[in-house]
């Protein structure tokens, strides 16, 4: 389902919302990030601090905590999901020939988050396309193409087979004796993509 909407505050409930984020992880004060982070309070900044040390700036080589294409889980906080994943985008510029590659990981990382915090629903904006620059219908083509890989296809086909068996006996005794036997039988088969 497409849906033109703040990421922030979507009409319905979902169990991870992915954010475009940057590699330190700071709202930026425009954009999709910003509109998240001030959503989520002051909380969220003090979990991702508490929980990632990087993000004190105790490293003396300045080195981010996220890099591009790197993916995070948090708490929603005052969001109207459960998780957080945040993704930081690849720019369309500097990754040259390597950024659908490098997108399609970052898109294949939230799946695999979500599935290891057991989320059910998730709702992935156009990630990368906003100050990253990466083109909008190329980003939508390559989610949904890893969204159809990844999440398990289950077709439930349900048979249905009827045999009726009818034996007629006669005996010699002129007794005509008439069995008729119904056997109904119902197979159902569940279809699973293997996990990998």
């Amino acid at each position: 389902m497409a849906i033109d909407h703040d990421l922030s505050s979507l009409p319905f409930h979902v169990d991870m919302l992915v954010v475009p984020s940057n590699e330190w992880l700071e709202d930026p004060g425009f954009g999709a990030l910003h509109a998240v982070t001030q959503r989520a309070g002051p909380g969220l900044q003090r979990w991702l601090t508490d929980n990632l040390p990087r993000l004190s700036h105790e490293l003396t080589n300045d080195q981010p905590p996220l890099c591009s294409g790197e993916a995070l889980v948090s708490p929603a906080f005052g969001l109207d999901a459960d998780w957080l994943c945040h993704g930081v985008g690849i720019n369309w510029h500097r990754a040259g020939a390597k950024a659908i590659c490098a997108q399609v990981r970052l898109i294949q990382r939230t799946f695999l988050h979500a599935a290891q915090v057991g989320a059910t629903s998730i709702a992935i904006p156009a990630i990368s396309t906003g100050a990253r620059c990466f083109p909008t219908e190329l980003a939508a083509l390559i989610t949904l193409a890893v969204a159809r890989a990844e999440v398990t296809p289950t077709l439930k086909l349900t048979l249905k087979l009827t045999l009726t068996l009818t034996l007629t006996l006669t005996l010699t005794l002129t007794l005509k004796l008439t069995l008729t036997l119904t056997l109904t039988l119902t197979l159902t088969l569940t279809l699973k993509r293997p996990s990998h």
